[in-house]
């Protein structure tokens, strides 16, 4: 296993334990499970340093822990929504690199919503009565995970800008043009389309001028999607198969109930790797398309 693997693994490992002991130093608990601690503040470090696939794996690895060191549990549904997957949905606040302060906000709306679901339909009984459960539900879970929000979003950019010095951005420089040119124009393309261009597409960029990779650059970013905007769509009854035109997946999906929450769950680690390999068709698209028309 090659040494940034381990390294990756480890640093997983250490974001899971930190995150289990900072769960037991407690400002306050609520009677019904819950409290206010620290306890995500290392995932959505991880989340925002090293991306969101080793966010939601350590916080998948910390719900477990979670889960061993104190449960509060009524039905094996609800555990599995109060313990692996609020806190795997951290994860998603790797989306959100250039704005960590963002990311553990929307993070933390992300774990309550599932602490909420998981509440309103297993915890309804201790709804005071004539209260909507719902209503109960969201109050109850907010008071704790909304202050332990807050403060990750105070602490988590601290964190990123000690560790990461000059920052998580950058850009790639794509050399343009014929050979007289090549010394005298450059065109700076952002760092987040870079990553996600195929070979194939870098390699013609770099015979286009700059105004051509000006135009591609334009192009890409009207048509290219935006994990961020996958993820509130698979949030909200898995509309993300929409959000990417397969209709015909999106109806399969809502026929099995998203394989009975299986097939969602699965898909919070596989909207990444969908929408890379979403965008990576739209530059070839857009290529395509200027090639055609410089000729």
């Amino acid at each position: 296993m090659p040494d940034s693997r381990v390294k990756r693994w480890v640093e997983i490992a250490a974001a899971s334990a930190l995150g289990a002991i900072l769960s037991l130093v407690k400002v306050y608990s609520l009677p019904q499970g819950g409290s206010v601690t620290a306890t995500m503040l290392p995932i959505l470090f991880l989340a925002v340093w090293r991306g969101p696939r080793a966010g939601a794996l350590a916080g998948l690895i910390l719900g477990v822990l979670k889960l061993a060191l104190g449960p509060v549990i009524v039905h094996p549904v609800q555990v599995f929504f109060d313990y692996p997957v609020p806190y795997a949905l951290l994860g998603v606040a790797g989306f959100f690199r250039r704005l960590p302060a963002m990311g553990a906000l929307i993070a933390g709306l992300f774990r309550l919503a599932s602490h909420t679901f998981s509440g309103a339909v297993f915890f309804a009984a201790y709804a005071p009565p004539g209260v909507n459960p719902w209503k109960y539900s969201l109050a109850y879970n907010a008071g704790y995970i909304l202050p332990e929000t807050l403060l990750c979003v105070v602490l988590v950019p601290i964190l990123v800008r000690r560790v990461a010095g000059a920052g998580l951005s950058g850009e790639v420089v794509i050399e343009s043009g014929s050979a007289e040119d090549l010394n005298t124009k450059k065109q700076k393309i952002p760092l987040s389309i870079a990553d996600n261009l195929p070979t194939m597409v870098r390699n013609e960029l770099s015979k286009l001028s700059v105004q051509k990779q000006e135009e591609f650059v334009e192009e890409y970013k009207r048509k290219a999607k935006t994990t961020g905007v996958a993820y509130i769509f698979w949030l909200f009854i898995g509309w993300h198969y929409i959000y990417l035109r397969k209709w015909g997946i999106q109806i399969l999906f809502w026929l099995t109930g998203g394989g009975l929450f299986i097939w969602w769950l699965i898909d919070l680690f596989r909207i990444r790797g969908m929408i890379r390999d979403y965008n990576k068709d739209i530059a070839m698209e857009v290529i395509k398309d200027l090639k055609a028309i410089s000729q």
